[in-house]
């Protein structure tokens, strides 16, 4: 007789359900925090462990997939403009980037731009992105497994059980990230403006406005960002702000170039406020930055405004008191003094001896012009002692054939002799 195997059956069957029960409800004790997480994160619970839905505007999917420490959990963030590429941890030292290829986009950040490489944006773009926050946020971020795509932002981590923690401070932050690296290329100058008036680090605050004066100088933003920076700025950034102002800034120039630390830049906002101003506003400063006292490289441009614009008592002042003027100024007031004739003839002598050639190549041209006894000599004395290559010297001997040609049917007809009360007298020698 078969032995009833019904109490055997009923037995596994029991067992199978008491076993589906404790994994039932271990499952159901899984989910409960993912579930807790998707209603928290208002996102919709998917097949697996699966969270999908829109969080602040932006859609996310967060997976999680494997078992035990085989497990792994991704947030993706989408994003329309991510005008980034990628970006990574630089894996050279920063002294060496740009050495042996193309040098990655750069802030002006020390710390950031030695640690993280920024792919496929131009510098421009780059700076606009990466505004503190972004930088604050992507840093740390890229340090822990953060990576980007053409039109993603995506974070890899561990177990599921960890990650439940996580993900909502971690959403938090990929959102910001997003909101910032998620750029349309139309929003670039506005970024830019406010990048270069508002980022705690000065360097990236001129590394933003050079860019936004390269390539947006007419834009409305680069003319309000200007003038926030002409007004309270650091002294470099205000003269690069000064230059797209131009007449608006000479009252900031001449501050400028009274008070800035670097000569180069006092000299720059100088001449930016000479070419601008009215000359009832750069009466005083023409004083004051062309007197012997001021620094030679003010009284230079000083020199070259005067010479440029025709300020013949200027010109005659700077040629009477020639200190420390460099002799590419020199010599443009020397071609500038034509129309001062023989009252500025002494001044003129006193360079003759002038170290610098295109400073005697200049004063040939205006002793040329002067009929004078000590004129010539002058001429005579810059015709010869010199190389014979000398353009100085090939001039004045030009200028002084032309000048006895004028007495005389051969060169050297003229001669420069002394009078009894001691002035010179241009008599023509006898033969």
């Amino acid at each position: 007789m078969a032995a009833d195997l019904t109490p055997l059956f009923g037995a596994v069957a029991a067992t199978i359900a008491v076993v589906a029960g404790y994994f039932g409800l271990q499952n159901r004790r899984d989910r409960e925090p993912w579930r807790a997480l998707a209603a928290r994160l208002d996102l919709r619970v998917g097949t697996g462990w699966r969270l999908d839905g829109t969080f602040k505007g932006w859609t996310v999917k967060i997976r999680s997939q494997g078992d035990g420490h085989e497990q792994t959990t991704t947030i993706t963030v989408h994003a329309k403009y991510l005008l980034l590429r990628g970006v990574a941890l630089s894996a050279e030292p920063s002294g060496l980037r740009g050495l042996f290829t193309e040098a990655d986009p750069t802030v002006g950040d020390p710390e950031f731009d030695a640690q993280v490489r920024i792919e496929g944006v131009g510098s421009t773009a780059a700076l606009a992105m990466l505004d503190h926050r972004a930088r604050a946020l992507l840093l740390p971020a890229v340090r822990e497994g953060l990576t980007v795509t053409p039109n993603a932002v995506v974070f890899t981590g561990g177990r599921r059980e960890v990650m439940v923690q996580r993900i909502p401070a971690l959403l938090e932050s990929m959102v910001v990230l997003v909101d910032a690296l998620a750029l349309d290329e139309a929003q670039i100058p506005a970024r830019l403006a406010r990048n270069a008036t508002t980022d705690p680090l000065p360097a990236v605050r001129l590394a933003n406005l050079r860019a936004l004066l390269g390539d947006f100088e007419d834009h409305p933003a680069t003319l309000e960002a200007a003038r926030a920076i002409l007004s309270d700025g650091p002294d470099e950034a205000r003269m690069l702000a000064a230059r797209r102002l131009g007449g608006e800034a000479v009252e900031a120039c001449l501050a400028l170039a009274a008070d800035a630390a670097n000569l180069h830049l006092r000299a720059a906002a100088l001449d930016h406020a000479l070419c601008h101003g009215t000359p009832a506003a750069l009466a005083d400063a023409l004083d004051r930055f062309g007197a012997p006292s001021a620094p030679a490289a003010l009284r230079a441009v000083v020199a070259h405004h005067a010479a440029r614009t025709g300020l013949t008592s200027r010109v005659l002042a700077l040629l009477q008191d020639p200190e420390g003027l460099p002799g590419d100024a020199l010599a443009a007031l020397v071609e500038a003094a034509a129309p001062l004739g023989t009252a500025a003839e002494p001044a003129l002598l006193a360079l003759v001896e002038h170290p610098a050639e295109p400073v005697r190549l200049a004063l040939v041209e205006r002793l040329r012009s002067l009929e004078g006894p000590e004129a010539l000599a002058a001429l005579r004395q810059l015709a010869g002692g010199l190389s014979p290559f000398s353009a100085v010297r090939r001039a004045a001997q030009a200028a002084v054939a032309a000048r006895e040609a004028t007495h005389g049917d051969k060169l050297g007809a003229l001669s420069v002799a002394r009078e009894d009360r001691g002035t010179l007298a241009m008599t023509e020698r006898e033969p």
